[in-house]
């Protein structure tokens, strides 16, 4: 980010004594490597841990086509707290989870995304400290081939306005990869010893 009035701040000590990016509701990181990382894939997983307490529309992360407008990805928050995330150009219906996650407690979200056999669409989940906490059918596949911005710390598209995140952001793993539950929860655990966040074993 070369715009220091909109850079995140480090904050040391945060999370089980380790740092964290404070997003402030103006400011982002671009990771646009990341986007281009994952071309050619058909799937996708991205962990992330993160915080906010404001009831709001905004987004942990964001991944665009080169267009910068056109969604491959995102997963963030609705205006009542509930998670939202998305895949390809079009959403469904159902693509938010009902339950208010604005809790100010660091989570780790686990946003899995695996092509379908003989279909055009792709199943998207994500996980909760290891909770399946949504779960569906996208109506178009995000176009990998055409991934090219990557963004933490908000949701942009040209002529919008862009949805900042206000909270904070300990880490992100992009894999280009659907990853099944054993290999996701081998990485959920080592966060969750990590950071000191308990998975919930429902």
């Amino acid at each position: 980010q070369p715009r220091p009035q909109q850079q995140p701040v480090f904050m040391d000590k945060v999370l089980n004594g380790l740092p964290a990016l404070k997003f402030d509701g103006q400011s982002y990181l671009s990771a646009d490597e990341l986007a281009y990382s994952i071309r050619g894939n058909s799937s996708l997983t991205v962990i992330s841990v993160a915080r906010t307490d404001i009831s709001a529309k905004q987004y942990i992360w964001s991944m665009h086509e080169t267009d910068r407008t056109t969604d491959v990805a995102r997963l963030g928050f609705m205006d009542h707290g509930q998670l939202a995330a998305k895949a390809g150009k079009r959403a469904p219906q159902a693509d938010w989870y009902s339950g208010s996650m604005a809790s100010g407690d660091f989570a780790i979200y686990s946003f899995v995304l695996e092509p379908v056999p003989n279909a055009i669409q792709a199943h998207l989940s994500v996980f909760r400290n290891g909770v399946n906490v949504m779960d569906f059918m996208t109506i178009d596949p995000p176009r990998f081939a055409q991934a090219g911005t990557f963004s933490l710390g908000q949701e942009y598209d040209d002529g919008r306005p862009t949805d900042f995140l206000k909270g904070d952001i300990a880490e992100v793993l992009v894999i280009g990869k659907s990853l099944n539950g054993e290999e996701r929860g081998k990485i959920e655990q080592v966060l969750s010893k990590k950071y000191y966040i308990r998975l919930d074993s429902r």
